[in-house]
């Protein structure tokens, strides 16, 4: 049933973005906050630490999703807020320690340079400083989610790290459209990967 409810949520927040403004304003915090009650669910039958952050994670997330609705000049709050919820997801996927994967660490920072230089000279000025912090803060969740599977080889640590990668998928997507060159399926896409990322990531709590 909560599967139901978030895929319809989802579908209409991205049919919305298209077609009529008001079901996006609607269904897209809706969206996460669906996600957020899968969380929540899956936290109350084992309660844990990286329970916890996961939902604080989405938290911060249905924040950012709100501050990036509303007029351009909070966009520096949602980026703010998703650079939150990250370190809200380090916090978690880093629970019980995290190894270094020189091999993986290396693939990262690849993917980071060749991201940056593809927007950084697109960016506006007062915006090139937090790209780049928010870039790393996201290779790093991504690491840490890496570095929970390699670790646990388990089911959830895998949903989890797939989530994270899902979530650098959206996020790629999100500022090539914004400072690079606006492309036609961008909003299907990067709502698309979003929802996929945070519904992975929700399921993960176990």
């Amino acid at each position: 049933m909560i599967a139901l409810v978030i895929l319809l949520t989802s579908s209409l927040a991205i049919y919305g973005k298209y077609q009529t403004r008001w079901l996006h304003y609607l269904f897209k915090p809706l969206a996460t906050l669906s996600i957020m009650f899968l969380a929540f669910k899956l936290y109350s039958q084992i309660p844990s630490n990286y329970g916890l952050f996961i939902l604080i994670g989405l938290a911060l997330s249905l924040a950012g999703d709100v501050f990036l609705m509303l007029p351009k000049e909070r966009f520096i709050w949602g980026l703010m807020s998703f650079l939150l919820a990250h370190v809200a997801y380090i916090i978690a996927f880093s629970q019980g320690g995290l190894g270094l994967n020189i091999g993986v660490l290396l693939a990262l920072i690849a993917l980071g340079i060749i991201v940056l230089s593809q927007l950084y000279p697109w960016v506006e000025s007062k915006l090139k400083i937090p790209v780049i912090i928010y870039v790393t803060i996201i290779l790093l969740m991504a690491y840490a989610a890496t570095g929970r599977y390699l670790s646990l080889k388990s089911a959830a640590s895998s949903l989890a790290m797939l989530g994270a990668y899902a979530f650098v998928l959206s996020d790629s997507l999100l500022a090539f459209n914004r400072f690079r060159k606006k492309f036609g399926l961008a909003d299907v896409l990067v709502l698309a990967s979003y929802y996929l990322a945070q519904w992975l990531i929700a399921l993960s709590i176990h």
